[in-house]
Formats: structure tokens, C-alpha cells, sequence
């Protein structure tokens, strides 16, 4: 017999959080998180919980868009002596239970919506629509789609919210807050999903959908992490004479680990490496606009790249690094590198500019280094690091 698909569970334990898990008649499982550890509060979110994954399962798309509103609420300027916002905005939610106190809808969005229609509120954006106004809005500002991988942060962000983006108040955000402390979740995790919604809201004011953000006035800030730690001629010698192909490129290069494991050969051009951008035959996105440059090879390299299949997984290098130099990892050799730059005096734009930064000044505006400056600047920091490594 199977497991019964209504009522909160404990999936992870007597000592987890409740969820709200449905499952189809195919077996396919589909789960939220009710972010606390107390039953009779998770008795009160479960059913919207559960009624938001069984939609999601359904394929059951929103039942109104800001055309119907916008839609209604002309329809109701034109005739507001006969219709009722409240019942209008009853009809396109699909919930027209009234409180018995006050005579308001008693669906918070509902409410809203009857009072957007009746041209005494804003429209009640949902987070999906937030989210996707930021995303276009980032999106452009960058020239280039939000990841994923970022849309999946998010959606885990925004999980268990259930005040609309225009209705929160400090005083949700502080739940929101202490929603994820009591989670016991990381001081770095909580800012970085603090900061999520709050980029959010950010990007609704730049779009005049709000005047306030009040995800600024809760304060969510992670203690600094510690910086990379930067090779010291010592271990740069120990990684050369102790380490591989890859962590030697590493050390001569300063590339970023995934800059150097999605190359294929149509990327070598001669002597030079073209780090870019592509779509097949699989997507691959750098860091940032910057990122995108030709470095010269080092001397010792063969103007060939390994095969996909002979690339590292995703902590074989890493775990190389750190049983050669402990304190060391793949960033303390790309800082390595832009130290031999310094030392051997290439001018700060140009070294940016090969390492692929992010630079808002010269090389943000310009961004621009022919071939023939950068294969000069290249040698002299190798100089240093082969008096590093001999």
C-alpha cells in the first residue's frame, strides 16, 4: 500500500522540516518545503502548499494575467456604476471568499487585485513576475540571459513566500529572515537569498512598480569569507614539478578552472588559446564580458587540447592542488600569475585584461589589447615564474 499523498511529512528525519509532497498517479513526486519544524504551523501552510504542487504537477498555468487586469479594470472604469471590483477580481483569481469582519476578499492577492481594478491600488505582481521583470532587466543591463542555474537559486529563494512582491512589509522580511535561521542555514546562504529578493524589489522600483524596498531595511549580512591565498614561489614549484598538465597551464596562464576545461581544439588558433563563448555542442557562459580573450601558450604547451573525455572532473584538480599544497586550490595559482604579472611590471590594464577581469575603468570602457601586446606581457611574467619553479 502506498504512502498516503495528503498531510505534512518529515522527509529528512524526527528532526526535519515539514513538507508538502504530491505524487502523481505515474509516481512522479513533486515537494515544497513548509520551513518549520512545528506541526501545527505546518498544518496551517500545507493545504496552499499542497494545492501549489498539485497545480504544478497538472500543468495548471495562473489563472489571470496583468492583460485580464489591466483588461478588467477598463472594463470597470467604463461601466463602475453596475460592476463590482471585488467580484471582478473574485472571477479572474477563482477565490470569492469573504471575510465575515471586514467584507474584504479574504485572499490577500484578491483583495489587492480589486483594489488595482477599482484604481485605487498597484497591480499584485507575483514573485514569478518579479522574478522575470529582473531577469529581463539583468539580462539587458549585462547583454547576456540569466543562467539557470541562477533561476534555480531563485526559485529556491522565493520558496515558502507567500506575501506578494507590493504587499511585503519589514515585518515579513524579519519572518522571512528568521524563516531561514530556524532552518539552521548557513550565515552566507541566508545573505545570498536575502540579497536575491532584495535585487528583486530593486529591480520592480527601477520599473515603477514600488517607491520603498524594505528588504533594505533588514539588515542580512554574512560575516567576510577569507580571500584566496596566493602561491608562493615555494609551492609554485612544488605544483611544476609535482602536478599535471592542467595545474602547469593553470600556473602559466591564470585561467579560471571552467575557462580551461571547456576548450576544444577548434579553440587553439596557432599558439593561441581563444577563450570565448559558445552554444554547441553544449552551452557554455563565461564569467563575465571581459572574460572573453586570446592567450599565448606557454612555450613547453603543444598547441593541443586534451579531449573532453581526458578533462578532470569537477574537484580532481582541486583535490591534486591540495595534496601537493594544502593551503593552496585552482584561484591561488591564477593569483600566482597576476603576481608575476606585478613583478614583472606589466601595466595594470593590460594584466586585467589577459587574467579576464571585471574592470570598471580603462579596460571596462576600451577593453581592448591586440595580440602583439599581449604576447610580450605574457613572457615577462613568465620569466618570473620560471625563477619561481626552476
Amino acid at each position: 500500500m502506498g504512502r498516503q499523498r495528503i498531510g505534512p511529512r518529515k522527509i529528512h528525519g524526527p528532526h526535519g522540516l515539514w513538507f508538502a509532497v504530491y505524487r502523481t498517479d505515474d509516481g512522479k513526486t513533486y515537494r515544497e518545503s513548509l520551513g518549520t519544524r512545528d506541526h501545527s504551523k505546518a498544518l496551517k501552510t500545507w493545504p496552499a502548499a499542497f494545492q501549489r504542487l498539485k497545480d504544478k504537477a497538472n500543468g495548471v498555468q495562473p489563472s489571470w494575467t496583468p492583460e485580464q487586469a489591466q483588461q478588467t479594470r477598463t472594463e470597470y472604469k467604463e461601466n463602475d456604476d453596475v460592476l463590482d471590483p471585488q467580484e471582478l477580481a473574485a472571477e479572474l483569481t477563482g477565490k470569492k471568499e469573504y471575510s465575515s469582519q471586514t467584507g474584504e476578499l479574504k485572499d490577500q492577492q484578491s483583495e489587492e487585485l480589486a483594489m488595482f481594478i477599482a484604481g485605487k491600488g498597484s497591480l499584485p505582481l507575483t514573485w514569478e513576475q518579479a522574478f522575470e521583470i529582473h531577469n529581463k532587466r539583468i539580462g539587458a543591463k549585462r547583454g547576456r540571459p540569466i543562467t539557470e542555474k541562477t533561476k534555480d537559486a531563485q526559485e529556491i529563494a522565493r520558496r515558502g513566500v507567500r506575501v506578494l512582491p507590493l504587499s511585503f512589509t519589514v515585518r515579513d522580511v524579519q519572518e522571512y529572515v528568521q524563516r531561514l535561521e530556524d532552518q539552521e542555514l548557513s550565515a552566507n546562504t541566508i545573505s545570498q537569498r536575502h540579497g536575491m529578493m532584495r535585487a528583486v524589489i530593486s529591480s520592480l522600483i527601477k520599473k515603477g512598480h514600488l517607491a520603498v524596498n524594505v528588504w533594505d531595511q533588514v539588515e542580512c549580512i554574512a560575516a567576510p569569507g577569507e580571500s584566496h591565498k596566493t602561491a608562493t614561489p615555494e609551492e609554485c614549484r612544488s605544483l611544476w614539478e609535482q602536478g599535471n598538465w592542467f595545474i602547469r597551464m593553470y600556473l602559466y596562464t591564470g585561467l579560471r578552472e571552467n575557462e580551461l576545461t571547456s576548450r576544444y581544439q577548434q579553440h587553439v588558433d596557432g599558439r593561441w588559446l581563444l577563450i570565448n563563448e559558445y552554444d554547441e555542442p553544449k552551452k557554455f557562459r563565461l564569467k563575465n564580458r571581459n572574460s572573453v580573450r586570446d592567450l599565448l601558450l606557454p612555450d613547453w604547451c603543444l598547441p593541443v587540447m586534451p579531449s573532453q573525455k581526458e578533462m578532470p572532473g569537477a574537484t580532481t584538480t582541486w583535490r591534486k592542488i591540495k595534496s601537493i599544497t594544502p593551503e593552496c586550490n585552482i584561484h591561488s595559482l591564477r593569483h600566482a600569475y597576476r603576481e608575476a604579472l606585478r613583478v614583472a611590471q606589466v601595466p595594470t590594464e593590460l594584466a586585467e585584461r589577459i587574467l579576464g577581469h571585471a574592470h570598471k575603468g580603462q579596460v571596462g570602457t576600451y577593453g581592448v589589447f591586440s595580440r602583439e601586446a599581449v604576447e610580450p606581457a605574457m613572457r615577462a611574467a613568465w620569466e618570473v615564474m620560471d625563477g619561481w619553479v626552476a
